[in-house]
């Protein structure tokens, strides 16, 4: 199991896309490789365990705010569509 650093983690999401040196896209692949990282079972779905675990709390939301359909499991898609919401596309609109 690799465990994600805080640091690491909150430089990335505060990073802009633009930022990160090729726009949107590699902003939604990073947040990929977070997630597979903090998925330990590698079944889609993150727990509140796998997130807690990870420290993705650190990222200024909690489990319940990242599971957008309170299933109890927040999943890629989930991840994703928050990331869009606070990185919007260059050009100004959000996704």
């Amino acid at each position: 199991m690799r465990l994600l650093t805080p640091i690491a983690l909150a430089t990335l999401m505060a990073a802009s896309p633009a930022a990160a040196g090729g726009g949107c896209h590699d902003g939604e692949k990073a947040v990929r490789q977070i997630f597979e990282s903090a998925d330990v079972d590698q079944d889609g779905r993150l727990t509140r365990a796998e997130y807690e675990v990870a420290g993705l709390a650190h990222f200024g939301l909690s489990f319940e705010q990242t599971d957008l359909d309170a299933d109890g499991a927040a999943t890629i898609t989930e991840y994703l569509e928050i990331y869009r919401k606070h990185h919007p596309p260059a050009g100004g609109s959000e996704v």
